[in-house]
Parts: structure tokens; C-alpha cells; sequence
């Protein structure tokens, strides 16, 4: 039996089940969070236990930002229970870094919002041992449109008295998308720079998350030894671990027993196979199919049909996708793709171009930057030396992949 929704609300969900965004450091992020409890207590453990910032490397849409939102929420709880001595509190917006980025800019950010977080965080945590400044002169620095040097060393004083003890908690603070700034040695020498400024801040836990290589070889400095963790490697989730956690999604936004999701465990196992094992794509595929479904009134009680909705409408996204790469993109290309597919792991060189069948190195290259065009593949920059520079196949390289012919073979 069909039903006529208009909205999430209307088939029995508060929301979207499969939103895109970084889980919320929150019951119900909590509750969504499956798969990563051997890296979240090692997260946990070195921000309790070290004072060196932890580093979190892995691939767009593997879950970095999420397991840090996770770890911040769990150790706030623990400390609001008695479990966790350390006050820890997760400021609420992650910073980001451009090519452009000052280390004097950056700084200035994060004291305006190391301020706020005093605020919000302050029910929590204010006490006689670890005291935050009062309301009327957190409103009084706050409101000033112009960020001094008077205010940045109040705030440095703020730090210092709330978080007396280099292992006694602290604001958690995330450096996100690290791979923004384009090159390892772009991202090396910004934070060299900001070595004895906001990695030197007192009462402040920062945690590194970056994608492409950028993270593992833009904090392989001397310079910054003594101040970041040697960086976590985090791997996409095995398929075992799907029909959990869409179930734990579907069961946090449901609000009635009945009702029936868009894609289920096997549509969702599905996707996240097609898209080459990317949460974030497979969510992100996951919402956009089941609005179409909305739209069309096809959302049915029986989970074999909507399965098979889900199939037909990926292979006619996939389908789109070639057929406007048609005139860019040759079989030659795609035989790359096939090739690296056979790979262990799923990542090309340019230095590899003889396994690939090309007769130069230059040749090779040309190809793998008209794959970069196309969105097929990504590629992770080694400063100074080209033919080190990694490529791994896109969602879409891998979608489109499969439903070429012969696709179906590299499952």
C-alpha cells in the first residue's frame, strides 16, 4: 500500500534519516555513532592522558569530524557524572585553515570563539576549581566589534584559570578539512607557524582531521614535535557494519513503530558498495533517492520493491553521469579505473604508468588529470616530486565504473 507524504513527518520520521552533515555531539549523535569504538577510546585516551593535540587522517566522508564530536560529547557526560575528572568541553564550531590563511588570522578566530564557548559551556563547568570569568565581563570583552591584543591576552588569562593543569581538561577544538590548504608543505609550514600560538593556547585540546595525505605528511615536522600526536588512520567502516548503522539512524528519527523508511538495511549496504565504501556519498545518495521517492508518491511497506526503486534509479544516476562524460572521457580512461579497482590499495601513481600500459610517464599523467577533471578520481599532492602525487577513485568514479560493462565483475 502506497502512501501520499508530503514531508519526513507525514511517514512517521522527525527528519531525514540519512542527513549528510557530521553527526551532533548529542544523545542522539551518540546513539547514530556504530563501528569506530577501538579509535573513539584511543581518541579519548590521548586527550585525557597526553598533551600532545591528536591527529586524525582519512578520506572525505569517513567520519572524522564525527568521532571527534562523539568523543567530546562522551567526555563532557563523564564529567558531568563524576566519571571523568577532567572538565572537557567541545567548542561548537570546527575551524578551518585556506592557503591563505594567517597564523595572526587564525588566532584572532579562535580566541572570539574560545570566548563564547566560556559562555555556553558555563553551567558545566564553572566552579571554585576551575573558575570562568563572570557574565558581565564576558559580555563586556565579547561585545567589542574590534578583536585587541588586550583581548586575546584576557582570554589567555581566562584559560589559564579555568584550566590550571596541562592534563586537567580543556576546550576540545577541531582543525578541520586540513587538506583545504591544497599541500603538505602549505599545511607545514601554517602550522609551524602556529606552533607557540594556538597550538601553544593553555586549556585548549585540538584535535587535526584532514584528508589526501595532507595530515600524515603536513605534521611530519621537527618543529612540530612536542606539540601533535603521530596521526590515527581512519579507514572506511567495513560492510558488516552497514545494516547497524542505518538501523540506529532510522531508529533515531523514527516517531512511529510503523513506519516504513525509503532505503533500508540491503539499499543502504548497496549504496555504500557502489559509492566505494564513502559513508558521506552513500547518505548523501541515500536522501536524494528517498525525496524522489517523496515526490513520486512511491514510498511502499514492501522493502523488496523499494530495493529494487533503489537499484533502478542508481544505475539511471549512473547512466546520467557517463553519458555527460562521453565526449571527456575515453575507454582508455576507463581501463585506468578498472586497473586501479584490482588494487590493493585502490591508489595510482604516476610513476606506475608502465603496470598501466602507457609508454611515458608524461602520457600517464595526462590521463590522470583529465580523471581529476572529471571528478573520477582525487588527487593528494606530493610537493616537488610529481610522480609521488597518490590519485583514488571518486564515489562517482566508482558509481559510473560499475555500471559500465564488465562493472559488475569488480565487486
Amino acid at each position: 500500500m502506497s502512501i501520499n507524504p508530503v514531508r519526513w513527518q507525514d511517514i512517521g520520521f522527525d527528519g531525514s534519516p540519512y542527513y549528510v552533515h557530521p553527526i551532533s555531539p548529542d544523545p542522539d549523535g551518540n546513539g547514530m555513532f556504530v563501528g569506530r569504538d577501538a579509535e573513539l577510546a584511543r581518541l579519548k585516551s590521548q586527550l585525557r592522558n597526553t598533551t600532545l593535540h591528536p591527529c586524525i587522517e582519512g578520506e572525505s566522508g569517513v567520519g572524522k569530524t564525527s568521532l571527534v564530536a562523539v568523543a567530546g560529547y562522551q567526555l563532557q557526560k563523564e564529567f558531568v557524572r563524576g566519571v571523568e575528572v577532567a572538565p572537557f568541553a567541545l567548542v561548537r564550531n570546527p575551524f578551518q585553515l585556506t592557503p591563505e590563511t594567517t597564523s595572526r588570522e587564525f588566532t584572532s578566530s579562535v580566541i572570539r570563539e574560545l570566548a563564547h564557548a566560556f559562555n555556553d559551556h558555563r553551567h558545566r563547568i564553572d566552579s571554585q576549581r576551575n573558575p570562568f570569568p563572570s557574565v558581565g565581563e564576558l559580555e563586556a570583552w565579547v561585545s567589542r566589534p574590534v578583536q585587541s591584543d588586550d583581548f586575546q591576552s584576557v582570554v589567555r588569562s581566562w584559560l589559564s584559570r579555568a584550566f590550571p593543569s596541562n592534563l586537567g581538561g580543556g576546550f576540545i577544538c577541531v582543525l578541520d578539512n586540513l587538506e583545504l590548504v591544497r599541500t603538505s608543505a602549505r599545511a607545514r609550514q601554517v602550522l609551524e607557524e602556529m606552533r607557540d600560538d594556538a597550538l601553544a593556547l593553555p586549556g585548549v585540546r585540538w584535535v587535526l582531521c584532514g584528508a589526501k595525505g595532507v595530515v600524515e605528511h603536513g605534521t611530519s615536522s621537527s618543529r612540530l614535535e612536542g606539540r601533535l600526536a603521530t596521526p590515527m588512520k581512519l579507514r572506511p567502516l567495513g560492510m558488516e557494519k552497514m545494516p547497524l548503522l542505518i538501523n540506529r539512524r532510522i531508529s533515531v528519527f523514527r516517531r512511529s513503530t510503523d513506519a516504513i523508511a525509503p532505503v533500508q538495511e540491503e539499499g543502504f549496504s548497496f549504496l555504500y558498495k557502489r559509492l566505494g565504501h564513502n559513508l558521506r556519498a552513500a547518505l548523501n545518495y541515500a536522501e536524494n533517492f528517498s525525496v524522489e521517492m517523496l515526490v513520486r508518491n512511491q514510498v511502499f511497506a514492501d522493502r523488496e520493491k523499494m530495493f529494487k526503486l533503489l537499484k533502478v534509479w542508481v544505475g539511471g544516476q549512473a547512466r546520467e553521469k557517463i553519458d555527460v562524460l562521453s565526449g571527456h572521457v575515453s575507454e582508455g580512461h576507463w581501463a585506468i579505473l578498472r586497473e586501479a579497482k584490482r588494487l590493493e590499495p585502490e591508489r595510482i601513481y604516476a610513476n606506475m604508468y608502465l603496470s598501466f600500459g602507457f609508454a611515458t610517464a608524461a602520457k600517464f599523467r595526462q590521463y590522470l588529470r583529465d580523471l581529476e577533471a572529471a571528478a573520477l578520481v582525487t588527487r593528494a599532492s606530493h610537493e616537488g616530486d610529481q610522480r609521488y602525487n597518490a590519485y583514488t577513485i571518486t564515489p562517482k568514479g566508482a558509481l559510473c565504473l560499475h555500471e559500465l560493462p564488465g562493472g559488475a565483475a569488480l565487486d
